[in-house]
């Protein structure tokens, strides 16, 4: 990352990508007041936006600077609420976050900031799932996460969260009444007419991957307080009308790009339901996550490995069947299921499109 040194780099630094095609830029901690408003004029000037994740500077100077939006929410990002910061100095965490335990959202300068934050037009970014994993025995493990994560990031994940979050990073801190403030924070600032965005952050320990925790976003924005049609519309309307391209994503209408995901459940009633993901169309291609977990069941299957849903099991246990019948090798799994997935239409077809269908009450159910 690169380190500025004063409000004419900070220009240069904007100008340079901008010429290189970058869109929006972002401030990070230790941005000092004046690299900050230089940054924001050159974005401005160009019709870029710049958003902020702040220490240094606090959330009240940096709307008065014009800055677009703020990401994390001000629990974890804004040190104004620290009795001792400093101008263009980052304060102790365990300093800045004190200050915010002991804040109440309703207290007037929590409710000043949130006027301010409104009237300027500064968007907040949600990021709830990097500060849920902090939390001691936060977020509930699923092993599709921790499938998805390399050996080495899993061990080292399940290792820090084994640690109890707060230690793990060496900070005696209230992790989840900070949580559950920011969470307070969000639904105000709604209330008084905010815009709230949506996204999971991947880092902090770990635990945190992209996908899996925008998913983990809406549970957390209905624990918020929210329902689960208005965490919904903070995802994707909102994101779109911020982006400016509302007219062509962000709502499901005629005319608009047609990137969907087919959910199996109602996750306006229920958000859970949003983790059942059965197909994505994204530029007119259909990705079904069923076909996914079959090829690389069938490549574990080969290999010797187990399988680990029960219906990729099911479907492994009917192949192998099969397998007997026609002498194939259970080589086969694999490019059979790759193959016939691309020429087929819905479903999984076994040993070609017209032979054996494996559909409705079949194995698959």
């Amino acid at each position: 990352m690169h380190v500025l040194t004063g409000p004419e780099d900070a220009r240069k630094h904007v100008a340079y990508w901008a010429e290189e095609g970058f869109t929006s830029f972002k401030a990070y901690m230790r941005i000092t007041r004046a690299e900050l408003a230089a940054a924001i004029e050159e974005s401005h000037k160009r019709s870029l936006k710049l958003a902020g994740h702040l220490c240094s500077a606090g959330y009240g100077e940096a709307m008065a600077m014009g800055i677009d939006s703020l990401e994390h929410g001000p629990v974890f990002s804004d040190s104004e609420f620290d009795p001792n910061k400093k101008p263009d100095v980052c304060p102790s965490q365990v300093s800045w976050f004190s200050g915010w335990a002991n804040t109440a959202i309703a207290s007037p300068p929590v409710q000043d900031l949130i006027r301010d934050l409104v009237s300027y037009h500064v968007v907040i970014t949600s990021t709830l799932p990097v500060f849920e994993q902090l939390v001691p025995g936060r977020p509930p493990l699923q092993e599709r996460v921790l499938d998805a994560m390399a050996s080495e990031s899993r061990l080292s994940y399940l290792a820090q969260r084994a640690g109890g979050g707060s230690p793990a990073l060496g900070l005696t801190v209230p992790w989840e009444q900070l949580l559950k403030k920011e969470m307070e924070f969000e639904r105000a600032f709604v209330k008084g007419g905010g815009l709230l965005l949506a996204g999971p952050h991947p880092t902090g320990i770990g635990g945190v991957l992209p996908g899996f925790d925008d998913q983990r976003e809406l549970e957390l924005l209905v624990e918020a307080g929210f329902t689960p049609l208005e965490a919904i519309q903070i995802a994707t309307h909102n994101g779109a009308q911020y982006l400016g391209q509302l007219d062509r994503i962000g709502t499901i209408v005629p005319g608009k790009h047609a990137d969907l995901v087919v959910i199996k459940g109602d996750p306006s009633k229920k958000i859970e339901d949003i983790e059942n993901v059965g197909m994505v169309f994204k530029d007119g291609v259909v990705h079904s996550t069923l076909r996914n977990s079959l090829s690389q069941c069938a490549v574990r299957w080969a290999s010797g490995r187990a399988c680990g849903s029960p219906k990729s099991k099911r479907l492994m246990h009917h192949l192998r069947d099969l397998d007997r019948q026609t002498g194939r090798s259970s080589t086969v799994f694999h490019s059979v299921l790759n193959s016939v997935s691309r020429r087929c239409g819905p479903g999984i077809h076994l040993g070609g499109c017209a032979r054996i269908t494996v559909l409705g009450n079949n194995p698959l159910d």
